[in-house]
Formats: C-alpha cells, sequence, structure tokens
C-alpha cells in the first residue's frame, strides 16, 4: 500500500506527490507514467533503495520504514534490466554468492525460469563466466537468469522491469512462461514495455506529473482516459513505426 507519498529527486522535482493505491496480494500490477523515470523510483522505494520525501509505504499494513533493509529484501525482489547479471558464473549469479544453495536448488531453479536451456548452450554451463565481452547474452536471456536468483529467494513481491520483447515468438513466449512461473503465488509488479504485458495485468496505475491519474484494466483506461490512449499509442503501439506502402 502506498499511502501519499511523495519522493522528490536532488534538484526537488516531484517523482511521486502524495500518490496512493493499493494491490491485493498474489495479483499483477502495471505501472506506466507519463515521466518515465517515475515508475524506477517508485520500484527503489518499494526495496528501500531510498525513502520517501513524506508518506508511507506498507507490506500487509506494516510500514517498510521500520523495518530492516534484510527484512525488506527478504520479501521484496527487484528485477531490472540494468544489473541483471554482474560478472561471474552463472552459478553465482543465480546464487548471488551465497553458499547456502546447492547446486540441485541452482538448477532448479533456473528450470522454472526457463534459463535452464540457455545454460546448456554456454560453453561450460553453469561455471561459464558471464558479463563479460566474452559471453553475450540478450536481454531476455539476462533476465531469465535474474528471475532464476529471484526464485531462489521466494518473494511475496517481485518488481519486475520487463525487457524489450524477444526477437522471435518463440523466445518472448519462452519469456512469458518464466515470468508466469516465477509469478505463481507471488504479487507482481511490472514496469512494461510490451502491449500485452498491459492487457495481462490485474490492474494498471498511470501516474501523471507524481499522482495517480488512472487506475483499471488495459481495457477500462483505454475507453476512460486519454492520457492512457496516448502514451499506449506513443510507447506500446508495435505498428506505430511501420509504413504502408
Amino acid at each position: 500500500e502506498f499511502d501519499r507519498v511523495t519522493l522528490a529527486d536532488r534538484d526537488g522535482h516531484k517523482l511521486l506527490n502524495e500518490a496512493s493505491f493499493t494491490l491485493p496480494a498474489g495479483k499483477r500490477l502495471a505501472i506506466i507514467a507519463s515521466d518515465q523515470r517515475t515508475p524506477l523510483a517508485l520500484a527503489g522505494l518499494l526495496v528501500r533503495f531510498y525513502d520517501p520525501t513524506s508518506g508511507r509505504i506498507c507490506f500487509d499494513g506494516r510500514e517498510i520504514s521500520r523495518a530492516t533493509l534484510d527484512t525488506v529484501r527478504g520479501q521484496a525482489v527487484l528485477v531490472m534490466q540494468r544489473g541483471a547479471i554482474f560478472t561471474g558464473s552463472v552459478h553465482d549469479n543465480i546464487a548471488c554468492g551465497e553458499v547456502g544453495f546447492t547446486t540441485l536448488q541452482v538448477t532448479e531453479a533456473s528450470q522454472q525460469a526457463r534459463a535452464f536451456d540457455i545454460v546448456q548452450n554456454l560453453p561450460d554451463g553453469f561455471t561459464t563466466v558471464i558479463g563479460n565481452h566474452e559471453v553475450r547474452l540478450r536481454p531476455d536471456e539476462s533476465l531469465r537468469i535474474a528471475l532464476s536468483r529471484a526464485l531462489l529467494r521466494n518473494p511475496s513481491l517481485l518488481i519486475l522491469e520487463e525487457p524489450p520483447a524477444p526477437p522471435t515468438e518463440a523466445e518472448t513466449a519462452e519469456l512469458d512462461a518464466a515470468i508466469q512461473r516465477v509469478a505463481d503465488g507471488r504479487t507482481l509488479i511490472l514496469l512494461p514495455h510490451r502491449l500485452a504485458t498491459l492487457r495481462s495485468a490485474d490492474k494498471i496505475v498511470l501516474l501523471h506529473e507524481g499522482r495517480v491519474h488512472a487506475m483499471g484494466t488495459h481495457a477500462e483506461l483505454i475507453q476512460s482516459s486519454d492520457l492512457y490512449r496516448h502514451i499506449n499509442y506513443v510507447r506500446f503501439n508495435p505498428f506505430r513505426h511501420v509504413s504502408v506502402s
């Protein structure tokens, strides 16, 4: 729950301005905003990269500013495009360097996140060093490895910055299946880049000038909000740049 949350940047510009909304547990929420910095700023608040300027953020009625960072980050995991993987072996990327996870657990997590086949095609499997210039992964492949890491931690809340659409329909289907598997039984907050993701959300929160401008499903907002229709066309219409001769 966001309760009148305000977040200002270093210049005093309000990325969030007394924003309030609630997401029931186990649902899928998409966040979009007229200022594209706002969804990422909101995501950072949920894992306490920083605290709000004012207002409260609560998990299950408990204010997260009063919890330890370990407690908050045990409940909420943020997976972003940038920094989805680091330089190290695939095993270390999934286990995040923690020795408490067994090889079997790492393998099973990669299978559930649809990353196992990616790993099998690497030169040295789970011991292959990634995150450097020698082994290149597509954004959706990096994300599936990061989703494996999230599965190991078993969070109740997953915040996911969606990568651009993979190049083929088969790869898109693999990514969607991975997200669906990781989302099962969890609350999922999506920072979307695809129209299909908006359509699949249980609720969309549209922020404008830091405030909640509209909330609803894609079908509801496309009928009721001029701003949503504009953003939908500019950012999510796959045919916008296709010329017709």
